[in-house]
């Protein structure tokens, strides 16, 4: 049998987080094992201790994968939208629905991370990235409110925790097996909705 080509470290990193992401969605953190990481990765369960010194950081690591992902996306949506929050967030809805229709895992993982919080690490590794988000779609909301494009009474940061709270709701939607109802027309009228001073849902 031919050997495989050898990853370099950054790339069998990205290799064994990709694998521990589908089996903790699987299993949870408390079900899995680093053996069965080692075996959907198919190698040898010493390498993870390689490159992780526990699960639970195998575990984090996975945490800011995804989440440094989805934010350095959000952020160069919000860049392509400077003065359309209307088209900004659709955006970002559809770019997020399409992440977790196309990685089974990634659902089951926002259940899971929310229900590993009270782990001082998996908090420290969450935090920083929720906060990220929050303050990005706050400062984007600061950016419309001074375009004109929402009104001057808009409250920045409770109009980004509802925004916020409709990206977790596509993990839940995926879950419940309804998250083709979410379509790109019935995304813009949900948006129209949460936007003040937007009009009518339509």
């Amino acid at each position: 049998m031919a050997s495989r080509p050898r990853l370099s470290a950054e790339a069998r990193r990205r290799q064994l987080v990709g694998a521990a992401a589908r089996v903790f969605a699987r299993y949870g953190l408390s079900g899995a094992t680093t053996r069965a990481i080692a075996d959907e990765a198919e190698v040898a369960e010493a390498l993870i201790y390689r490159h992780f010194p526990s699960k639970q950081a195998l575990f984090v690591a996975c945490v800011e994968a995804t989440s440094t992902h989805l934010l350095q996306a959000f952020r160069t949506i919000l860049d392509r939208h400077p003065a359309d929050p209307e088209a900004a967030i659709s955006e970002m809805l559809t770019f997020a629905r399409a992440l977790i229709e196309r990685d089974a895992s990634l659902a089951k993982m926002v259940f899971i991370v929310g229900a590993e919080l009270n782990e001082p690490d998996v908090q420290a590794a969450w935090q920083p990235h929720q906060s990220a988000v929050i303050a990005l779609l706050a400062d984007a909301i600061r950016t419309w409110r001074t375009a004109g494009a929402l009104p001057a009474s808009t409250p920045p940061r409770a109009l980004a925790w509802t925004l916020f709270g409709a990206f977790l709701s596509l993990a839940l939607m995926r879950q419940s097996g309804v998250l083709g109802e979410l379509d790109v027309p019935s995304t813009r009228r949900m948006v129209r909705a949460l936007l003040p001073g937007s009009g009518s849902a339509g």
